[in-house]
């Protein structure tokens, strides 16, 4: 969130409603998620295993690892 809003600050915070809108997504998202937790007993990942295909499953890894690295690179 830090580089996220000194990012902002050098573009003159014509940054900042990208920023927003990104956390009000994961926001909702997490909303989401926990209360499938609570309603279901299993985490979004054990559900995702178990209702979608094999291909699917791949291409969600993938994409969560992208998210992880691009999470990453601006910290280092």
């Amino acid at each position: 969130m830090e580089v996220d809003l000194q990012a902002g600050a050098n573009h003159r915070y014509k940054l900042l409603w990208v920023i927003l809108i990104g956390l009000i997504f994961a926001l909702v998202i997490q909303s989401l998620a926990a209360t499938l937790g609570v309603c279901t007993g299993k985490h979004l990942s054990e559900v995702c295993k178990a209702e979608y295909p094999i291909f699917v499953k791949y291409c969600l890894w993938l994409l969560a690892e992208i998210a992880v690295i691009a999470a990453d690179i601006p910290e280092g």
